[in-house]
């Protein structure tokens, strides 16, 4: 059995995500990998700005002649696109009116200007959707906006539905085990896939890279401070990202 060494942070499995704040503005969007899963909230604070220093309502701007709904409490996450197409599961939860969230993926180059390139979620409703996005260029940047219905305040879940997929079917391609883990954690490659591993931080700064094989590996984590942790597995044609808790 390989045995791997390290003594900063590692791995995670749990909610297939992480909190991450949105920016308020188009300008000042947080940017997320587009194989992220990310927990956030259409919280009341956001405003309908076009920017810090224009404070023109977005329904007003150009961006309100192309959403499909009105804007309240909108926010952005960017992301780099990876195929000429993407289709993202959103979960929604907690709204304190059960008005639900909207949302719509753009292609900007001034944060002024916007043309779609997904569908346009506005039901009105807290109910879980689907976006997907079409003609995108790969390495090109777009942009979600997520936007509270009527001004709703709720939690959501953004997956990338090739993770969601992989998810409930990774089990035929490996197993990892203890979870929590306490002193090491094993990960069992069961088929002749090669497969890369990342390790991040929870504010997704990468700490290590490796390539395993099928067989077993066990990851010692005796110096690692309790915690969460990511891990992202990656074949030629398969992504899994997962959470490992190490406890003591």
């Amino acid at each position: 059995m390989k045995k791997i060494f390290l003594i900063i942070i590692v791995l995670i499995y749990g909610n297939l995500g992480f909190s991450q704040f949105a920016g308020d503005f188009c300008s000042t969007a947080t940017y997320i990998s587009s194989i992220d899963s990310v927990f956030g909230t259409t919280l009341a604070s956001y405003t309908d700005h076009v920017s810090a220093s224009d404070t023109i309502d977005e329904d007003q701007s150009p961006l309100g002649n192309v959403f499909c709904g009105s804007i309240e409490n909108n926010s952005w996450f960017e992301f780099t696109a990876s195929d000429t197409v993407l289709e993202f599961y959103v979960s929604v939860s907690n709204c304190s009116y059960g008005d639900g969230i909207q949302m719509e993926i753009y292609e900007s180059f001034d944060c002024y200007n916007f043309s779609s390139v997904s569908n346009c979620e506005n039901t009105g409703l807290m109910t879980d959707f689907t976006m997907v996005a079409t003609g995108l260029i790969p390495g090109n940047n777009y942009f979600i906006m997520v936007d509270g219905q009527a001004g709703d305040v709720c939690d959501y879940n953004l997956t990338n539905n090739a993770i969601k997929q992989n998810y409930y079917n990774k089990g035929s391609y490996y197993k990892l085990f203890p979870n929590p883990a306490n002193n090491f954690v094993n990960i069992e490659i069961l088929d002749n896939r090669i497969f890369n591993i990342v390790i991040m931080d929870l504010p997704g700064k990468k700490i290590y890279e490796r390539k395993i094989v099928k067989g077993d590996t066990q990851i010692e984590l005796a110096g690692l401070k309790p915690g969460y942790y990511i891990i992202i597995l990656q074949s030629d044609k398969t992504i899994f990202k997962e959470k490992i808790q190490i406890i003591r």
